[in-house]
């Protein structure tokens, strides 16, 4: 009774009990969550890990709210793509035309070429073959009073690529055309030369060039503008221009030229819409900016440290 008594009157008076070091009291008992909670708080990576999860897991739900991008959204640009169109090369060879009925093979050519611009005939198997200068690199080869052949580096283009001229119409036109006439006729029809245009009726069916242009692409006829805008770029060192095509749309030309096979490859430009990347915003870049000067200078803090060191 006395010690009942005793702590009635220490509860009434509210003074702190006093337990002995044997007292059971005087022991706190931690659940085992507490203890594990105290550890792993006690665990410093253990904490960071947990802040970058939670960082993560807070921004998977509200990073779309502060992006400036869509989630399905997609860049585009239109970017010029150059593809070879044709190819483009200079005739600086004699090619053969052989008249028809006749016979005037590689032998003879070769004997042809040597004696052209040097000889007026030229004899081969006990045959006399007489040589005529018709024009500018354009020779006649005859014999008995028949023409055989001819040689020549100028080269007639058809408008239409179906159409294959004979022998008495190539002849004659390179003739003409290597004299500076104004007409000619072959086959009882009469043709006009409009600087390097053949004309019948009024109406280009040809054209005179010693610039070879073949289309890379299948099916695509290239235009006589378009074969005489390349030769005026190629004659005047240009490598780029923009060409107008009968459509209206304006195309970008590339030329390259290839030592190797002399010849020029011609690209032809087409806007091509493509994927890109979207450029940072100018407060991105200044805060990218930032951050770069802030490494430069610790950077050189730790040199100039090391050198200190060193120094001592």
């Amino acid at each position: 009774m006395s010690e009942e008594k005793k702590i009635n009157d220490q509860q009434e008076s509210g003074s702190p009990e006093q337990l002995s070091l044997n007292d059971d009291r005087r022991v706190k008992v931690l659940s085992p969550g507490t203890l594990v909670a105290k550890r792993f708080f006690r665990n410093r990576l253990a904490v960071v890990g947990l802040t970058i999860l939670a960082v993560m897991f807070i921004f998977s739900f509200i990073g779309g709210l502060i992006s400036p991008y869509g989630q399905d959204e997609v860049f585009y640009r239109d970017d010029i793509q150059l593809k070879e169109y044709a190819a483009m090369s200079k005739n600086t060879e004699y090619r053969y035309l052989v008249a028809d009925g006749q016979e005037f093979g590689t032998i003879l050519q070769a004997q042809l070429t040597l004696h052209m611009g040097k000889d007026d005939s030229f004899s081969y198997k006990g045959v006399t073959y007489d040589v005529t200068e018709e024009g500018d690199s354009l020779y006649s080869v005859s014999s008995g009073g028949r023409l055989l052949a001819i040689a020549y580096k100028d080269i007639i283009s058809s408008n239409d690529p179906s159409q294959k001229f004979g022998f008495s119409f190539s002849f004659n036109a390179l003739k003409a055309h290597a004299n500076g006439e104004a007409e000619f006729t072959a086959n009882g029809k009469t043709y006009t030369l409009d600087e390097d245009s053949v004309m019948l009726n009024g109406e280009e069916i040809a054209y005179i060039s010693r610039f070879v242009i073949q289309s890379k692409v299948s099916g695509t006829v290239i235009s006589k503008d378009f074969k005489e805008r390349v030769q005026q770029a190629v004659e005047n060192g240009e490598t780029k221009y923009t060409y107008v095509n009968d459509a209206g749309q304006e195309r970008e030309i590339k030329l390259e030229y290839n030592p190797a096979k002399y010849q020029w490859s011609i690209k032809e430009g087409t806007s091509t819409r493509v994927f890109d990347v979207r450029r940072p915003r100018v407060a991105d870049d200044r805060l990218h900016r930032r951050h770069h000067l802030r490494g430069a200078r610790r950077g050189a803090r730790r040199r100039l440290r090391l050198l200190r060191r060193l120094g001592r």
